[in-house]
């Protein structure tokens, strides 16, 4: 099992980020862990480079959660929060390898994620 794998964290909400950033490393203390509040870096960041688990919200200034998840690699897992219910595509969402969670996000399933990636990496 491989433990350095990426994870890319976003929110609109600074301390969202960090929070989440430090129940990642909890989690997974030798994943690398890039936390963004700005939607279109983190699109940007995801398009060049290796990422294995991205966490988001649905609703996200600018560039929703959908679009981010759409410029990732298919290879990254997607963990999509929102606060509601959305008028999404379920077969995109299954396309997108997307996992939806209601916020508050369960931190034990968000755990169980990470687990999963670990050990697939």
């Amino acid at each position: 099992m491989k433990s350095d794998i990426e994870i890319v964290v976003v929110d609109k909400d600074e301390r969202v980020v960090e929070a989440l950033r430090g129940f990642v490393r909890f989690t997974a203390p030798k994943a690398r862990v890039h936390g963004f509040t700005d939607a279109a870096r983190a699109r940007d960041f995801v398009m060049q480079n290796p990422v294995n688990l991205i966490i988001t919200i649905h609703e996200l200034p600018a560039i929703d959660g959908i679009r981010l998840a759409k410029a990732a690699p298919k290879s990254a897992r997607k963990v999509m929060v929102t606060e509601g219910a959305m008028e999404i595509d379920a077969e995109e969402i299954k396309m997108l390898n997307v996992t939806m969670m209601m916020k508050p996000a369960p931190l034990r399933a968000l755990a169980k994620i990470i687990a999963e990636e670990q050990a697939k990496a």
